[in-house]
């Protein structure tokens, strides 16, 4: 499970953490040559369109102890939802590639 680059929320965080820069370059396109050399890819699912909370919840940019208030939560819920529906499942924040060694 990586990011994906087309996220606005991971392209974001890869520009203002430097640390992050790498998820610039996350794509299904390059994260299936990573692993092509020596796996058969057997699923790509992309999960989480606009994940809010990691934004929100984040050590250093966010407020980490919101997310122990359930009012928040649900809140955040319903505007990740909402949100949801305008990013394209291209641009969905998180790509999951499952591998097996051929044969």
């Amino acid at each position: 499970m990586e990011p994906c680059r087309y996220n606005p929320l991971v392209f974001g965080h890869a520009l203002l953490r430097p640390v992050e820069r790498g998820e610039l370059r996350s794509t299904p396109r390059y994260l299936m040559g990573l692993l092509a050399p020596r796996f058969e890819i057997v699923l790509l699912k992309r999960y989480q369109p606009f994940p809010l909370h990691r934004l929100l919840y984040h050590p250093e940019m966010g407020a980490p102890r919101m997310a122990e208030n359930r009012w928040i939560r649900r809140a955040l819920d319903v505007m990740e939802l909402a949100l949801g529906r305008l990013i394209p499942r291209a641009a969905w924040a998180y790509i999951h590639l499952r591998g097996k060694v051929p044969g």
